[in-house]
């Protein structure tokens, strides 16, 4: 499983991941357990999954986590 490193909430995180391709969304909630980002539809139209890259708002549920490497993530528990 590949290892990366995210910068979420300004605190660096190593997270395994079973693929790059994974959304965002379920590396926050599954992984890590960041449950404040939740999942509701799943096709990035809800805004439900919404979390802030480098300040920028993004739907995290399509996003995959290997677009986030070097971006700086803030979830809801980071505000």
């Amino acid at each position: 499983m590949p290892t990366l490193t995210l910068t979420i909430n300004d605190q660096e995180r190593e997270v395994e991941v079973p693929s790059e391709r994974m959304p965002l969304l379920w590396v926050l909630r599954d992984i890590l357990g960041l449950t404040g980002t939740k999942y509701g539809c799943g096709i990035e139209v809800c805004g439900c999954c919404t979390v802030l890259v480098n300040g920028q708002a993004r739907k995290s549920c399509q996003l995959k986590v290997s677009e986030t490497i070097g971006q700086r993530i803030t979830t809801v528990e980071g505000l």
